[in-house]
This record gives C-alpha cells, sequence and structure tokens, in this order.
C-alpha cells in the first residue's frame, strides 16, 4: 500500500445564534491510503454477469434500488416543502 503525507490546515465555523457560534483550527498530519480505482460501472457489470452466470442475486438488485428510488423521494418532499417555506419567508 502506497502512503501519502499530507499537511492539513482547515478552518470551521458553525453556524448559529453569534454567541453560540464555534470557530475551530486544525493543524497535523493526515495519511491517505492509496486505493485502486476500478470504474464503478464496470464492477456492476461483472457483478450483474457474475449473477447471471451462477444464479446469484447481484449487490444491486431490485430491492436496493426500490430502496434508492424512496429515499430520493423523501430528500426531494422536504426540499420541496423547504422551498415553499422560504418563499412564504421572504415575501
Amino acid at each position: 500500500m502506497r502512503r501519502g503525507r499530507y499537511f492539513v490546515r482547515s478552518y470551521v465555523e458553525c453556524v448559529g445564534r453569534e454567541e453560540e457560534k464555534v470557530v475551530s483550527y486544525r493543524f497535523g498530519a493526515i495519511t491517505i491510503p492509496h486505493i485502486d480505482w476500478i470504474e464503478p460501472l464496470r464492477l456492476e457489470c461483472e457483478d450483474f454477469a457474475h449473477a447471471i452466470r451462477t444464479g446469484d442475486q447481484p449487490r444491486a438488485h431490485g430491492h436496493v434500488g426500490l430502496e434508492v428510488v424512496r429515499v430520493l423521494a423523501d430528500v426531494q418532499e422536504v426540499l420541496e416543502v423547504q422551498e415553499r417555506q422560504y418563499a412564504r419567508a421572504v415575501v
């Protein structure tokens, strides 16, 4: 495994009332491990082909896809509610 060493300086400010805001600085070294990159669609296709050959269930089967769609629909609904609330507050 190849490792890179990077020096990081970060600044974080939390949003909130003025008296509750927190500012933090972090200095130090971090180690980021090397991870081989493989094209995600290729992995998905290989897994699907393996499932066809062996009869195993693929990792991204229909129930997983349905759960993703449900989460995205919930997120969209929340965004639309927030947008309506923001529009009423601005008017």
